[in-house]
């Protein structure tokens, strides 16, 4: 059961929450939305114009994303010829739609990277001209999460285009496409050095670089001792290492999640195992960061799957890609190993944690699959070996 409010097709009304994102995303509430059968083709109808042909729900940590493919005919007078490829109709949590700005500086970054000529997703208007939309739910959550209650809730909505093409996970690594995953993510930072808004600045996550601390909330739902102890020791290399030279970290806004599930690539000859890097996508994490943050996430998470290359080198390789693009200083570079460890931490505790709250969602636990094998890897490998083999991998591009 559901009800549908269409708040005269997509003008927002709604207060900003003054609390941070890292207060309200830290409860022990599940913010996922539960969209009852049928709502998304009732909303592609009745916000955009457009009629649902297929209807295909993608992997999410705590919004909702579906892939529409519509038909042709549509009376959207905003939409000059429907996207082949069709669109993603994205629903954000209920928390994170209360952080109107937030939703605003994601749009800003959005039209500013494609100014710049990036492959980014096409922001599709409502009828009403809007660029997106606050819609009201009531949800019947007796078959979602147990708990036998009826809840209403605001959720943001946005369409947006859909860009083709595998996610990174799927295929081989090399080390020409490592390098171009890290160079790629370094011209899109260095593009986004002339963007500024105030939300990535004002707002916080958990997910954010300045989340790091919070970690330890969350330790007690990782049960294993030995695991456990792990992370501590990388959260007080944090404390230690890190938190003393904030002020000596280059920042700018980064896109802040560019894992191995949101680079996108083509396939140019499968039989040579080669692909191109061509797109990032999911910009919910951007933020103002030190760009060391940025880089030590690609690198931690490039290591998860690559099985052709040793884990270790790929993460070298990104590095060279990136560094080709955006230099980092001797104390950026000091802190990298520990930035890395740092977010494999932050990603197998959180997921640990919202697996508590909800588990049925499996997606929570993606990193923790590999994670826990890679991250001890890059823990137990003393420094100075690390830093030597990523030398010699970025002496060989003569950078």
């Amino acid at each position: 059961m559901f009800t549908l409010s269409v708040r005269n097709c997509g003008v927002i009304a709604i207060r900003f929450i003054t609390r941070s994102m890292s207060t309200v995303k830290l409860g022990c509430e599940n913010p996922k939305p539960y969209p009852p059968e049928g709502y998304v083709d009732e909303v592609i109808k009745n916000l955009y114009g457009l009629k649902v042909k297929a209807c295909k729900e993608l992997d999410s940590y705590d919004d909702r994303n579906y892939h529409v493919i519509v038909e042709e005919n549509h009376f959207n007078s905003f939409i000059q010829k429907t996207c082949k490829d069709g669109y993603i109709l994205k629903i954000f949590n209920h928390i994170e739609s209360k952080l109107t700005p937030f939703q605003d500086a994601q749009i800003a970054l959005l039209e500013h990277q494609k100014e710049k000529g990036f492959k980014i997703p096409e922001i599709v208007k409502t009828l009403m001209g809007e660029l997106k939309s606050l819609e009201n739910i009531l949800v019947d959550r007796k078959d979602e999460d147990q708990t036998g209650e009826s809840e209403r809730h605001d959720y943001v909505m946005r369409l947006q285009t859909f860009i083709p093409g595998i996610i990174i996970q799927k295929v081989p690594y090399t080390a020409d496409l490592m390098y171009q995953v890290g160079k790629l993510g370094g011209q899109f930072d260095k593009c986004l050095s002339d963007f500024t808004h105030p939300a990535f600045t004002q707002s916080g996550s958990r997910w954010y670089f300045s989340g790091i601390p919070t970690v330890m909330d969350f330790i007690g739902s990782v049960k294993d001792p030995e695991k456990a102890a792990v992370i501590k020791s990388i959260i007080q290399a944090y404390h230690h290492e890190v938190e003393p030279n904030l002020s000596k970290l280059s920042q700018g806004v980064i896109h802040g999640d560019m894992n191995e599930q949101n680079t996108l690539v083509v396939c140019e000859d499968e039989a040579l195992l080669k692909y191109k890097v061509t797109a990032f996508i999911d910009f919910g994490d951007s933020h103002y960061a030190p760009y060391v943050w940025e880089i030590s996430m690609m690198m931690a998470y490039m290591m998860l799957d690559s099985k052709v290359l040793d884990p270790i080198t790929a993460a070298g390789h990104v590095l060279a890609g990136y560094l080709s693009e955006i230099k980092l200083n001797a104390i950026e570079m000091d802190v990298l190993k520990t930035c890395m460890a740092a977010r494999l931490a932050q990603s197998i505790t959180y997921g640990a944690h919202t697996y508590e709250q909800n588990p049925t969602n499996n997606y929570v636990l993606t990193t923790a699959k590999t994670g826990w094998q890679m991250l001890l890897k890059l823990w137990q490998t003393p420094k100075e070996e690390l830093y030597k083999q990523w030398r010699e991998i970025i002496a060989s591009y003569e950078i």
